[in-house]
């Protein structure tokens, strides 16, 4: 056995920024006739011991740094692993098998299927023993995974932790993931290329800031640099937050999946591009953003004014603003020398505000609301996104940068998370094991926890044939009324609960 020998790998200010979570999925994978669930785990297990070959830090834990580290200050975090932790054909502690029997959930894989793959059938800790918000004093593992199966499928549950992979890092390493675990079912074929060191590299973005940045001093960086770390500038007028994350409400919400055909995801961007200023671009993206947006936030405001679970006067509701908080990949926009595979941190958020009464209001056009979105995108330009990360390498403890404020139920912000352009259409976990070619019948997150913490909607990967599913949070009352909303239901179809 080989001896142990910790590798630490230093991360970088960005790694900070995100809470401690785990982004939990859920990729419902039906298994072929006749196939045993101890041929399952061996694949998924062997499958799995490949991508750490492959990408050796995802099998390891993140821990505080050692204060005695060169280039240490407060709050800092590392990576340690080992390979001796995978080698050979030692059983994997980062997967976890599980028996989900019908009579528990009152549902079969075809029920789950002919019912749209409802967020409901089960509980999270059903589905998911890790807890979904560790404390990073508990060193938690950087991949987590729970195989679940429920007769004649396999509902493989695949988390990463924030601190070392983001939302695009996340599916790149479940793409890496179901690679492999296709190819061992393929003899003879070719392991797929593992990534390249330059896209593990944790030092890439302190080399671009370096060669790339400005130099503007931390106390000349523009409000919307600052913004983009949701930190705010000193001097700004104060900004209320509200409950950390960590914070669970008594009243639970309760999450829907919508659907937006190809024609009416067509449709959406161009009514929303109706009279635009000249040069402004209005993306699908955009449009769907603003749709939601504007949507969930007549719901709640219609909710407030019957009295339903946000306790807030009149007076305060008409002066009351909108907050959306939009997630924004930057590896695309930060620089030409940043590889578009990055398995690491790289993302901002941009913050659109509005008064609640506006937002709402009838005479508001959707088309006005994208506007709206896209020109606080548009500020985040690559001097921006640099500056921006003067300000998290600058910080004196990057505790700080931590994105902890919530986005609570009982509040008019929410979170978007689009992870439209990200193609998963074609990711396979192999066919000798699996039906359908080992293509998921569908892809979910795990929405419990969100569902007492926080206002959030995720759009999911967009499929091949043009076609939008959406993941969404409110209170039962509110959701009512947002089945009831016209606009909104012209252009989305209610899949499931």
């Amino acid at each position: 056995m080989a001896s142990k020998s910790l590798t630490h790998v230093t991360l970088n200010p960005l790694d900070h920024f995100p809470p401690s979570n785990y982004t939990f999925f859920c990729s419902y994978l039906p298994l072929k006739d006749g196939v045993t669930p101890d041929e399952v785990v061996s694949v998924l297990q062997e499958g799995l011991r490949r991508t750490f070959t492959q990408l050796p830090w995802l099998s390891g834990k993140v821990y505080p740094q050692s204060s005695t580290a060169p280039g240490w200050r407060p709050g800092q975090l590392e990576i340690r692993y080992d390979v001796a932790d995978f080698e050979g054909d030692i059983a994997l502690r980062q997967i976890r098998v599980n028996h989900v029997y019908p009579d528990e959930v009152g549902m079969s894989y075809e029920d789950l299927r002919e019912t749209g793959f409802p967020l409901d059938a089960f509980e999270d800790e059903q589905l998911i023993t890790a807890e979904l918000l560790p404390s990073l004093d508990s060193a938690p593992d950087c991949f987590k995974a729970q195989i679940n199966f429920l007769e004649g499928a396999c509902l493989l549950v695949v988390g990463t932790q924030h601190a070392a992979c983001d939302g695009t890092s996340y599916f790149d390493v479940w793409k890496i993931f179901a690679s492999n675990c296709e190819k061992l079912q393929q003899p003879g074929s070719p392991w797929p290329e593992a990534p390249s060191a330059e896209s593990q590299d944790r030092t890439i973005l302190d080399r671009i800031w370096e060669k790339e940045s400005t130099g503007t001093p931390m106390a000349q960086v523009d409000p919307e640099s600052w913004s983009l770390l949701d930190l705010q500038r000193p001097g700004a007028p104060k900004i209320e937050a509200a409950k950390s994350l960590k914070t669970l409400s008594d009243d639970v919400m309760q999450a829907a999946v919508f659907y937006v055909s190809p024609e009416k995801f067509s449709a959406l961007q161009k009514h929303c591009a109706e009279n635009k200023p000249t040069g402004m671009n209005i993306s699908g993206n955009d449009a769907l953003s603003a749709l939601v947006w504007r949507c969930m936030l007549k719901a709640k405001y219609k909710a407030a004014l019957a009295g339903g679970h946000m306790s807030i006067s009149k007076a305060d509701l008409a002066a009351a603003e909108a907050r959306l908080f939009v997630t924004l990949d930057a590896r695309p926009d930060i620089s030409h020398d940043m590889p578009m595979l990055y398995l690491g941190n790289l993302f901002f958020v941009n913050i659109c505000s509005q008064p609640l009464s506006s937002l709402t209001a009838p005479e508001t056009s959707l088309g006005i609301v994208a506007q709206a979105i896209r020109s606080v995108l548009n500020k985040a330009t690559r001097q921006a996104l640099l500056d921006a990360y003067t300000l998290a390498r600058e910080v004196g403890d990057l505790d700080r940068i931590r994105l902890n404020r919530g986005h609570t139920p009982n509040s008019f912000d929410m979170v978007l998370s689009s992870l439209l352009m990200f193609p998963v259409e074609g990711v396979a976990f192999g066919g000798k094991v699996f039906a359908n070619g080992g293509r998921p019948d569908a892809v979910r997150p795990l929405m419990r926890r969100f569902n007492r913490a926080s206002q959030v909607c995720f759009v999911l990967p967009r499929k091949t044939y043009g076609g939008v599913e959406l993941v969404l949070n409110l209170f039962e009352d509110e959701m009512n009324i947002l089945l009831e909303d016209e606009e909104f239901m012209e252009w989305c179809l209610h899949y499931s609960f």
